[in-house]
């Protein structure tokens, strides 16, 4: 009932009532719950060090560096890395946009992406075509991804970035370390001069995350997915790699001095890409969330979100008309559960609630509707939705766990999922 080694104490807000009734949090793919120990930190820097890091020598200036350095620290042993590795950005959509626009690419360079990534790991490169780069994409596929390398390698062709999301939030489906080492391995062998970069949105915090292990060029992820603050992402890349970068954003705090030609001298790594006034409260509370993640041990966290979502799938299956998205097994969807009617559940009129908004207004219940910004794989797959949905345009809905959540609050889910399903029994499914 408490969660993960009783962690639900340590959110204060899952303990306080909306309308009498206690928040069941189930959209922690978008954005995970805080831990007291992270708006603590948060709170603190703007108690008693409100200032300027990496430009102050007062006494809060220095408060600031200790505290973005033990924040790096932190968040370098989480992964694994170093902390000269870390580079602060605003969120995993910044780190990827960060690359796309740093690496240099030469005319007719591949990028290879798949078909199930979220729109900060696909639309930036497609942008970059107009700058004669290709973008390929193909099915999510471990097997796939190292035959279309090879196919490239014989074509001749040059393959300069594969970007993957190691875990999707679309279905939780994810890459395995095993299999990330492999195309790793296959790709360097090819072009050795290719870079592989892991979308991690979704990996760190929910299952363990060794940058040294699956050798990785760069790994992108978000703070908010795991327990910290809104507003920070984090890059992590291979020093080596760091170096052979430009800086995206230039201005102060990336800037050594300038040379007798004017043009910028920059600061070491990690600094020069961390242009201007930083999120530095966010940093202090990424610092906690880090530290919060291993105490509470990834592993353990995702042994436990798959075992909420292995007792969620069993129960959802009871209800007619629901289909799940993606595999049928809980193990390969991590703690993701999303989900469609195989009826036409849509609103009429501004008046009427869908689905979600139910859930939400009756028990305090919510979850996450829509296409989950991956849309290259929506519209990949229309053509079989509309055979399933004739006229419609397919809706998801995603209830997606986190350590602090209970098997309690999925059967009041359940329950009320099922109480939603009954009044539309007079709905005729589309058919199969």
């Amino acid at each position: 009932m408490n969660g993960l080694k009783g962690c639900r104490n340590d959110f204060q807000i899952l303990s306080e009532k909306m309308d009498e009734a206690l928040p069941i949090y189930f959209d922690n793919a978008c954005m995970t719950l805080k831990p007291e120990s992270v708006l603590n930190e948060i709170c603190d820097y703007y108690h008693h060090y409100p200032a300027c890091g990496g430009r102050s020598y007062h006494k809060f200036g220095k408060i600031v560096d200790q505290k973005i350095n033990e924040s790096r620290a932190a968040i370098a042993k989480l992964i694994n890395g170093s902390r000269d590795e870390i580079i602060f950005t605003k969120n995993c959509t910044e780190s990827l946009n960060l690359l796309c626009r740093s690496i240099k690419f030469s005319s007719n360079s591949i990028v290879l992406t798949t078909d199930k990534e979220h729109n900060s790991n696909f639309i930036i490169w497609r942008i970059l075509e107009q700058e004669g780069v290709i973008k390929e994409h193909i099915y999510t596929n471990a097997d796939n991804i190292i035959e279309t390398i090879e196919n490239l390698y014989k074509k001749d062709k040059k393959l300069s970035v594969v970007s993957l999301c190691w875990v999707s939030n679309l279905d939780g489906t994810f890459i395995s370390d095993y299999e990330i080492i492999n195309i790793n391995k296959r790709l360097k062998q090819l072009f050795p001069d290719a870079i592989l970069i892991l979308d991690a949105a979704q990996a760190v915090m929910h299952r363990p995350v060794d940058v040294k292990k699956v050798e990785a060029d760069f790994i992108a992820f978000s703070i908010h997915k795991m327990m910290g603050p809104t507003g920070l992402g984090v890059l992590w890349g291979k020093k080596s790699n760091l170096e052979k970068l430009s800086p995206f954003i230039l201005g102060g705090g990336t800037v050594e001095r300038l040379d007798n030609n004017y043009m910028p001298v920059y600061l070491e790594i990690p600094e020069r890409f961390e242009a201007g006034l930083q999120h530095y409260a966010g940093i202090c509370g990424a610092k906690a969330a880090a530290e919060y993640t291993v105490k509470l041990n990834p592993d353990e966290i995702s042994d436990y979100e798959t075992e909420l979502n292995r007792y969620a799938t069993e129960k959802i299956k009871t209800l007619d008309s629901i289909e799940i998205l993606g595999p049928p097994e809980p193990e390969k969807r991590s703690g993701i559960l999303a989900f469609y009617f195989r009826k036409p559940v849509i609103k009429h009129n501004d008046d009427e609630l869908d689905i979600d908004e139910k859930l939400s207004i009756r028990k305090n219940i919510m979850i996450r509707k829509g296409k989950f910004c991956v849309y290259s794989w929506c519209s990949i797959h229309e053509d079989y939705f509309f055979e399933i949905m004739p006229g419609f345009d397919p809706v998801f809905y995603r209830a997606s766990f986190a350590a602090y959540n209970t098997k309690h609050e999925i059967d009041q889910f359940i329950d009320e999922l099922e109480n939603i399903v009954d009044e539309l029994s007079d709905l005729p499914d589309f058919p199969k």
